[in-house]
Order: C-alpha cells, then structure tokens, then sequence
C-alpha cells in the first residue's frame, strides 16, 4: 500500500515571512497515516519489517575499547519494528610480554616489539572473517581485547617481530633473529601477565644459501627471506627470519613451524642500484636446505629511464590525455635455478605521461617486458592488463579501450525518480572468480565505477568491457542518502553484451523497495546506552551457490557474502533507527 504521505507543513510556513531551515517532511502524524501493522511515532511509520532470516552485526565506537562487537543469528525483526535492545559484550583480555632467544642467548632482557594480527572464523554464514591487529612494544609488551571464546572456537595468533626492515641499516636487530610465529588461542576468559616465547627452537628448519652474478661471483646488499602459508588457501606471507647478504653473499634463514607446504625464497635488493629481484621456488619446509643458489641474470644491459604516454577517447568523443592513470610494467626471467623480476610504476601527468619507468635495456629483459595500466576511478576508458611493452616504441602514445556505459533512472517505491542515491558498479563474483588469483588481485584494485543521481534520477557508470579476455559482469549497489529513508538496493551480475560496437547498455527502470523502519537500542555491558555503536543487518541465507558451479577459479570454500541490507549508528541515547527494504 501507498502511504499517505501528503502534508501541509510547507504551506503553514509560507505564509509569513519567517526564516526558518528546510525540515524533512514527516512520513506521519498519527498511525492513520500509516500502513496497516505500522505505528507512527517520531514523524516515523515504524513496523512491519521485512521477512526472513537475518544476522545482526553491532560493533563499539572506537573509543569503548573495552566493548567487542556482538553478533545476534537467526534474527527475526519483531512486527512492530522496534527490537530488543542489543548488549555489546565486554571484552576478554589477552595480556603480556614477547620475548625472543635465539642461541646463544637467554631470554632476559629480549623483549620484541611486534604486530600481532588475530583471525577467527566469520561470525555467520557469509558474514566477513574476524580480523584484529595489534601493535606490541619492547617495554610495554601486549594488550590485546578480543570477543571471548566458545565451545571450540580458536583464534589464530601471527606474531611478526618489529625491525625486519628492507635496509637493514647497519644494525642486526633481536626481531631478524627469529621468525613469525602463529598459534591458536581459545580465550573464554582473560589472561595476564602471559610471556609468549617466539619459535627460536634449535630443531627449526633452516635455509643456507648464497647469491652471486652470473659469473659466480658473490653479491652482497640483498634482503631474504622466506614466504609460504600458514594454511592452505591462505595468502603468501613471510614466514622465517630476515638475512642481508654481504661481502660472501651468503645468507641463512631460520623458518617457522607449523607451515602449509613449500616456501619461496625471495630476495630484494636494498642497493640504490637497480637489480632485480630474485626468487626460489618450491623449497622444502619440512627440511633443511643447505646450498640454496640465487643467481643474477646475464645480459641485464644498462639501466634507462622510460616514458609512456596514455590517451585516450573522452567523454565528449574526442581523443585526449589521460591523467592519473597508474602505469605498471614488469619483467621475469625463468633460469634453472633462479626467476628474476623487475618492475616500475608511475602515475600519468597533466599531459598524460608517466616519467621515469626505471627498466634494463638488455635482452633478457626486453622480450619479457609487460605493461598493464588502471585509470582513475570512473574514467571512461578502461584497463590495458600484460600486454607486450616495447620501450622502444613507447613515446607512441598508448590508447587505453572505451569502456561502455551502464545507464539508468533510479525510482522510489512509489516510482519517482530519487536523487542523490550513490550508484557504483562493481566486478560480480561470476566475473571476479572466472579469473586466476593473480587477475582477481588485480581486478578488485580497480577503482570501482560510481556516480550520484541527480533530480532526474538518471545515472551511468563506465566499467570494462573484458579484462583478461573474461567479458565482464557486474553488481550494481544503489545507496540512497540517510535523509530520504530510503533502503539499499542491488542489481546483480548484470552482464555486458558481447558485442564491441555497443557503446551502452540500458537497464530498464530500477525500482528501490519499499522501505521498512526499525527501531532499537545499542547497550553496554551494564545496561548504559551506547552512542555511536554500529550495527549492521544482513540477510541470510544467499542464494548464489549456483556460482561456484559456473566458474574456473572460485576459492575453494566458494564463500558467497552475506547480502547487508542496512546499516546505521546509535545517536547520543543509544538509539538506532535503520531504514531496510521489503
């Protein structure tokens, strides 16, 4: 139903002469001017929330940091639309000192500054992986204020000592002599006065090794380290102490225990020189490697600096500069025992040009060479992703593809166009997961496209046609201004035809739901209202397991996020009011 919405304030005000500020006109005055099961109260029709299973997420202000965010499943709003308050939990503590003794020396006195990171599993199904981090000192040690644990839960626990720096500055630091270290920790209630010993245990496994030029001779000025997994599926992370190679060019690591697979051996150089970087595979983790070589490619040429001049078509058709396009090029070189890699990156200036791309100009190199190039957020040109970079040729300008147009007019409930509604396209998990890992990375840095409807309601938002010959898909998020009460919306994994003439693709009018609004409280852990706590609500279950079965690179749980359906913040009573779609 309709609600009848129409009053007479504006006219009261208008016939004086008083300067009074624009009020939002109320949804009502008294519950007749709502829908049947709505309430009026606050101008407000409250009531009749939506259907559905639903998870609440309500997390503290920043400065109650002895509250923890709480989560509320299987929810079901009540039909009045005014839940029962929500109580953030106080937080456990897990408190102490780091504290380092690779032989021969004792621990007294060695204690480590650190960034701890803590990870636990989603709070629901869909919902986002709980990460902490926290920073550790040498003098004051650790607080970390977590959500305490049940049942069988565990949080994981990465330590990664402060002072493994790229230079190593002349100095060896107590936090190069031990590695990483990441444990499970089941915290139900809290823990003081705890000494975490990092992993200097003797039977850890080492790597020894040595860099030298192609000829055999040593190099000094390279920092090495090893990167693997703590778990499988987990992202590369460093995960042994740190080495600088000097005049011997040797080096020696110490890994950590409890790693997923093999690890890589990576070494940067820290020489004002440009080198590139050097990299072992598949290197054992379960074993010590002694004689572990990293050899310098032959035939590097001579450092140059290089130029790359971007065009491309605007929004009125004409051919011009594109400024601040991200400019990326990269080489890798594949030798029996060793991958060398070199990179640079620039931003385009005013007149489209990115300056100073420090590459080789020998061989090896210069058949290798790839340049990929991302332009600014909503730019109407798209990206050029490892494409064959010829520097010789590079003072030709390189003319970025036009992206293509998503149009549309966004209409209320009611079907009038709505304005200022924040719309931005986003690459779909269909589109996202039909790519290797390396491509996702890489697509999801993209800035998204986004664009703010005016009184006509009308938007268009330009997005790549294809990136990696993958046509693409995309979610469109429709977020409407707070003072209009209006609920988020979504149109997802809209395709784009596959069809390269075509310069727009036209959605047919997007009608936002009819709105729903709630009303609760957010409460400490003694019952005070809490102003400036968060809570967010998202539906469940998300029906798009259909995906996983759809696409060549999905992770390989397939996740599929939860659907966030409205957020809002407690005002200074601790009362939330949210604005959810039917």
């Amino acid at each position: 139903m309709m609600r009848r919405a129409t009053y007479l304030v504006a006219a009261l005000l208008a016939g004086g002469c008083l300067d009074v500020a624009e009020q939002p006109t109320p949804m009502c005055v008294t519950t007749d001017d709502c829908d049947p099961g709505e309430t009026c109260d606050e101008g407000v029709c409250y009531g009749n929330p939506p259907d559905g299973r639903f998870a609440l997420l309500a997390s503290p202000p920043s400065e109650r940091p002895e509250l923890v965010s709480t989560e509320l499943m299987d929810f079901e709003f009540p039909a009045s639309g005014f839940f029962p308050a929500v109580q953030l939990e106080e937080a456990v503590t897990f408190k102490g000192m780091l504290a380092g003794c690779p032989a021969p020396l004792t621990c007294e006195g060695n204690s480590l500054a650190a960034t701890i990171v803590v990870t636990g599993p989603a709070p629901f199904e869909g919902g986002a992986k709980f990460t902490a981090s926290f920073e550790a000192t040498a003098e004051n040690g650790f607080l970390l204020r977590l959500p305490r644990t049940r049942d069988s839960e565990r949080y994981s626990v990465t330590v990664v000592p402060k002072g493994r720096d790229d230079d190593p500055g002349g100095n060896t630091t107590l936090a190069q002599l031990v590695p990483p270290m990441r444990f499970e920790l089941a915290l139900p209630e809290s823990l003081n006065n705890q000494i975490i010993m990092l992993d200097t245990a003797t039977k850890a496994r080492t790597v020894k090794g040595m860099i030298v030029s192609s000829t055999g001779v040593p190099v000094s000025q390279y920092r090495v380290v090893a990167r693997g997994h703590w778990e499988a599926g987990a992202p590369f992370s460093e995960v042994s102490t740190v080495d600088y190679t000097g005049a011997d060019g040797s080096f020696e690591l110490r890994l950590a225990s409890g790693l997923s697979g093999d690890v890589e051996v990576v070494a940067t150089s820290f020489n004002t020189t440009l080198r590139p970087t050097l990299a072992r595979d598949a290197v054992r983790s379960t074993e010590n490697t002694k004689e572990l070589l990293l050899t310098l490619p032959d035939g590097l040429g001579q450092p140059r600096d290089y130029s790359v001049h971007v065009e491309g078509v605007d929004g009125s058709g004409g051919v011009g500069a594109v400024v601040g396009a991200r400019v990326l090029v990269t080489g890798s070189i594949e030798m029996r025992d060793t991958r060398a890699t070199i990179s640079a990156s620039s931003t385009t200036n005013a007149e489209g040009v990115a300056t100073e791309l420090k590459l080789f100009d020998g061989a090896p190199f210069l058949e290798d060479y790839k340049i990929t190039i991302v332009p600014p957020a909503s730019a109407t040109v798209g990206v050029v992703v490892a494409q064959p970079f010829v520097p010789e040729a590079s003072l030709a300008p390189t003319r970025l593809p036009e992206r293509i147009a998503i149009r549309g007019v966004v209409h209320d409930f009611k079907g009038e166009p709505v304005k200022d509604v924040a719309v931005t396209a986003k690459p779909s998990l269909r589109f996202l997961w039909n790519m290797p890992p390396e491509m996702q990375e890489l697509l999801s840095a993209i800035p998204p496209a986004t664009t703010v409807t005016p009184e006509s309601g009308e938007f268009v938002v330009f997005v790549d046609r294809a990136v990696n010959e993958v046509w693409g898909r995309y979610d469109l998020a429709l977020e409407p201004s707070t003072a209009s009460m209006l609920p988020s919306y979504a149109e997802l994994d809209i395709a784009v035809p596959m069809d390269e003439d075509m310069m727009a693709v036209a959605l047919p009018g997007i009608r936002l739901p009819d709105s729903a609004h709630v009303r609760g409280m957010v409460l400490d852990g003694q019952g005070v209202p809490v102003s400036g706590a968060e809570l967010k609500v998202f539906r469940l279950p998300v029906n798009l397991a259909s995906v996983c079965t759809m696409v060549d690179w999905a992770p390989p749980t397939c996740p599929i996020p939860a659907q966030l359906l409205g957020r809002g913040a407690s005002d200074t009573s601790g009362i939330l009011r949210l604005t959810l779609p039917r």
